[in-house]
């Protein structure tokens, strides 16, 4: 996408809405992570996946702290957004 020029004839910058439509990622140069959200509300899970996935990167959803830290080694995460308040072991305890 073409930022418009300003006054002066410099571009105004990249549009800060490209990329929040559809699933083209925002910065496609960027290097992708992989992702585990370790989040027990399934529609704030699914918002953090769409988001990222978006974004351009893997992204996997553990439900509780229990199964974050059962599938952690398997997945071997670059990042892990957690909840802090989740049921039996909480997202503190996952880091």
């Amino acid at each position: 996408m073409v930022a418009a020029p300003r006054r002066g004839g410099k571009a105004a910058g990249p549009d800060p809405l490209h990329g929040l439509e559809g699933n083209r990622p925002y910065n496609p140069g960027a290097m992708a992570a992989n992702i585990m959200v370790v989040e027990d509300e399934p529609a704030v899970a699914r918002g953090l996946q769409v988001a990222l996935e978006r974004e351009g990167h893997t992204v996997s959803i553990a439900p509780t702290g229990e199964d974050a830290a059962a599938r952690f080694a398997d997945l071997a995460p670059d990042l892990v957004a957690t909840d802090v308040r989740l049921p039996a072991i909480d997202g503190l305890e996952v880091a």
